[in-house]
């Protein structure tokens, strides 16, 4: 019954979003975001998207944030998205407000953007 309760009133107690622009190296175009949401029953959870991209199917890009390796996200048609959840005991790496971004291919920076509050 408390773990009914506690779902039923959780709230964010962060909701973070970085707009991703693609860096100088990268010349596939497009866009994409990475939302962190974490709320005070201890789930938690990281979605990153990529779109309109010239990314070739079949690319495995690297998702940074906040220098910590979160989780490879597969293209298809130009397009990815992936979401990763949390819960208790398992917790996200800390992602502030500022902290930055990434997504990488072979370890170079295609796409990056900044955290801000959603």
């Amino acid at each position: 019954m408390l773990d009914w309760l506690r779902k039923v009133f959780s709230y964010k107690t962060v909701d973070l979003e970085a707009k991703l622009r693609p860096t100088p190296e990268c010349t596939f175009g497009g866009s994409g975001e990475v939302e962190v949401e974490v709320w005070s029953d201890g789930n938690a959870s990281i979605e990153a998207e990529l779109k309109n991209s010239g990314v070739p199917a079949g690319t495995e890009l690297e998702l940074i944030c906040a220098n910590a390796r979160i989780m490879n996200l597969a293209v298809t048609g130009g397009y990815a998205k992936q979401t990763l959840t949390f819960s208790e005991p398992r917790k996200p790496p800390r992602i502030e407000a500022g902290d930055t971004a990434e997504l990488r291919l072979d370890g170079r920076v295609m796409y990056n953007g900044t955290f801000r509050l959603d």
